[in-house]
């Protein structure tokens, strides 16, 4: 009897857990963009999302809310102008306003370790700090904001930068096939999350020195 009720307590506790850590995965509202920042932080991401997320990110500079356009983390061989080709993109924010983080310029240790996303975010305050910018709001798409804010709090956990959250695309359709390919690629972020709970604590430590900025 002694084993049953302790193995239902911590059933409920296991399921306690999971439902509180899904319902913060899926805090996923937009933040009010009411004032303009110092720059839009693009994400990285598959073709079809990052063309979107890129869009979205341009947009935003254009309609004045950012006045540098940051894209942490893209292959050496993409250029500002390669990717305008690439997505269709119009050439309204010259190169000196775009801000390009590589793979090389964070240690690949991070990367091994935390991931794409929160490489990303450390190479974001990083270009930020280095260019005296202070506010921004990040672009991702709407499965993906919720790891985006865990990354960017943990390395921003004195708050020394202001960050906003502007997700892109929707969950999913009406369309079986797309709905189901949503599911299983939630599913998996919610895989992705939960790692990231744990991980990104560990890596902020890591480079909690490199981020500091100067008194």
């Amino acid at each position: 009897m002694t084993r049953r009720i302790a193995f239902i307590t911590l059933a409920v506790l296991c399921l306690t857990m999971l439902i509180t850590l899904l319902a913060r995965i899926d805090m996923q509202e937009r933040d009010a963009l009411c004032n303009p920042v110092d720059a839009v932080v693009v994400l990285a991401g598959r073709p079809d999302e990052d063309r979107q997320r890129l869009t979205e990110g341009v947009h935003l500079v254009e309609r004045g809310y950012g006045r540098y356009l940051i894209l942490p983390l893209r292959d050496s061989g993409l250029s500002w102008e390669t990717l305008q080709k690439l997505y269709g993109i119009g050439r309204s924010i010259p190169g000196e306003k775009v801000l390009i983080g590589r793979p090389e310029h964070v240690d690949s240790a991070v990367l091994e370790y935390c991931g794409g996303t929160f490489g990303e975010a450390t190479l974001t305050m990083g270009l930020m700090q280095a260019n005296s910018l202070r506010s921004a709001v990040v672009v991702s798409s709407r499965y993906h904001i919720p790891r985006v804010r865990l990354a960017f709090q943990r390395l921003n956990s004195r708050n020394h930068l202001a960050f906003s959250y502007q997700p892109v695309g929707e969950p999913e359709t009406d369309k079986l096939l797309s709905s189901a390919r949503a599911l299983a690629k939630r599913l998996v972020e919610y895989g992705k999350f939960f790692t990231a709970f744990f991980v990104y604590p560990v890596g902020a430590k890591l480079i909690e020195g490199d981020l500091s900025p100067e008194e």
